[in-house]
């Protein structure tokens, strides 16, 4: 009967310690840089994450998965990087509001290779006192490696899709043309 509890407990010791060996994976570093200049143009500006969950990487293997966040918040990354091209304030004449609807990369990870798949998607609405328009913005990426993947390797990749789709928005001719005649 002890010899059983010896042998229960020090099971019990060794999964436990094997557990708290197990570290989630670091935030998601992301660095999305605009190729466009300041306009001086007016907006408000509001960015809101729709997304059920709000972590933008998803790392599955055959038994698990895990997450990460984006560090600082996607919502408040996009809203600075908006913020590079439009003058912020509360009082504009031009309202401009970002939704993400979807801003993920999954990365399924077998034993001698990885898929990748990353996807974006950005609804806005901008309301003027003239007009409204609703437009949306997406990308789409797959990449696949042998072994291991390269976590920071795929990062950098979400964060120049994430770059790309952030500079389709601020150089839309229908949303800059919108913002103008409304200062």
């Amino acid at each position: 009967m002890i010899k059983r509890i010896i042998i229960l407990t020090t099971a019990v010791v060794a999964l436990s310690g094997l557990v708290a060996c197990q570290s989630a994976p670091q935030p998601v570093a992301l660095n999305p840089q605009l190729t466009t200049s300041a306009t001086g143009d007016r907006i408000s500006l509001h960015v809101r994450d729709q997304r059920a969950q709000n972590h933008v990487m998803r790392l599955e293997t055959d038994q698990t998965a895990e997450f990460a966040t984006a560090d600082p918040s996607l919502a408040s990354l996009i809203s600075d990087r908006l913020g590079e091209r439009w003058t912020i304030v509360d009082d504009a004449n031009a309202h401009l509001e970002v939704t993400i609807v979807d801003a993920l990369f999954v990365i399924k990870q077998g034993s001698l290779r990885h898929d990748t798949a990353h996807n974006i998607r950005l609804q806005t609405k901008l309301t003027t006192p003239e007009t409204e328009l609703d437009t949306t913005f997406r990308g789409s990426r797959e990449s696949n490696g042998p072994l291991r993947a390269d976590i920071k390797r795929i990062e950098r990749e979400f964060g120049v899709l994430l770059a790309d789709v952030l500079n389709d928005l601020v150089n839309d001719d229908s949303l800059t043309t919108r913002i103008q005649s409304a200062q």
